[in-house]
């Protein structure tokens, strides 16, 4: 069967796809990283375990060949189209942009009617760029909930207002990374404070045995420590700075385990 558009809403920021007996919503949060907004158009196909989707383009109306104001620095965009092909168990998303500005991506959640939300995330922080050859794959990792607290220091100087920070958390049934930590209208890494951060549709990874924390942004900052729990077990595992390194573009990696 064919695939067939018969709507597009923009609301700023979310997709919903048709797929035979399946909606699916879209949600598209562009990284806030300085470079990241585009006025390329942007185009998405989903990858299921039965087949994958035709590619559509996001930033234009169904109507007209006008561009939307979507994908801007930190904007949360949602689209609305139909499919009539049924995909199966999503998997995987595939992102391209057209047009000479790259674009960056920080993490897409899809939500299927009667179905589990899959989350998608730019681990790698890294931008889509025009052709085909360099488009990003983004694939689901798993589907269990972390929460991550960190302890800012209250050592002079050790809060951040211009600072990305993801982390892979490294277990005895393997590693999962997430995107940028970052809660969402509210100031994080303020000096000792502690941030709880909630990241669903993460890899399982049984008991934690180390935190990779990487940053970039124009800045520096200093955590204390990592609590790191899951929705499985709540149980806090503890990991602490206590070689007092502090994080930033020139030294953007610290390594815990226990």
């Amino acid at each position: 069967r064919s695939e067939a558009v018969v709507s597009t809403q923009s609301t700023g920021a979310v997709v919903v796809l048709t797929a035979a007996n399946k909606v699916y919503k879209l949600e598209i949060l562009t990284s806030n990283a300085p470079d990241a907004a585009t006025n390329s158009t942007v185009s998405v196909s989903l990858i299921g375990e039965k087949r994958r989707s035709t590619t559509r383009r996001l930033n234009r109306k169904v109507t007209g060949e006008e561009p939307n104001d979507h994908f801007r620095r930190g904007g949360l965009d949602k689209f609305k189209f139909t499919v009539t092909k049924d995909l199966g168990r999503l998997r995987c998303i595939r992102l391209s942009v057209t047009g000479d500005n790259p674009w960056r991506v920080e993490s897409v959640r899809v939500t299927p009617k009667d179905d589990r939300t899959s989350y998608f995330y730019n681990v790698a922080g890294e931008a889509v760029r025009a052709g085909r050859s360099n488009s990003m794959k983004l694939c689901e990792q798993g589907s269990e909930t972390y929460y991550i607290t960190t302890r800012t220091s209250s050592s002079p100087g050790s809060e951040s207002g211009d600072i990305r920070v993801r982390m892979r958390i490294t277990g005895d049934r393997g590693s999962t990374e997430t995107g940028v930590l970052d809660n969402r209208g509210r100031s994080d890494f303020r000096r000792g404070a502690d941030d709880t951060f909630t990241v669903p549709g993460m890899l399982w990874v049984g008991r934690p045995m180390c935190v990779e924390v990487t940053v970039e942004g124009g800045d520096r900052w200093k955590v204390d420590y990592i609590d790191v729990r899951c929705q499985r077990n709540r149980y806090p595992f503890f990991f602490h700075n206590t070689a007092g390194q502090w994080l930033s573009d020139g030294e953007s990696v610290l390594k815990i385990c226990k």
